[in-house]
């Protein structure tokens, strides 16, 4: 397995640049901190609520950089592939014995 590694963009000055709070501990930096033109241009993976409950629970200490006043927002992208694997195995199922889905 290849591993790559590359630089990434000054986190403190381009936090500074979007006017969002200087990580100073672990944060979770939103889609597009590298590329955005405006803060109203980031958002969190619906998947960020879920690593910041695990990273409480393990008690390590988060910087939001998005800070209380004004949350950058979540997105969720729903797509229809994940409803294929439980049509096919409740059909292929039912296909076996109608009764068993009851």
């Amino acid at each position: 397995m290849l591993i790559q590694t590359s630089e990434y963009v000054d986190a403190k000055q381009r936090s500074l640049e979007l006017g969002l709070e200087v990580p100073t501990e672990l944060a979770l930096l939103p889609r597009h901190f590298d590329t955005a033109e405006a803060r109203s241009d980031l958002v969190y993976e619906s998947s960020v609520a879920d690593i910041r409950a695990l990273w409480r629970a393990e008690h390590l200490v988060e910087t939001r950089i998005d800070g209380e006043w004004a949350p950058i927002p979540y997105i969720q992208e729903k797509k229809y592939e994940w409803m294929f694997p439980p049509i096919l195995v409740g059909a292929a199922i039912w296909s076996k014995d109608p009764y068993v889905i009851n």
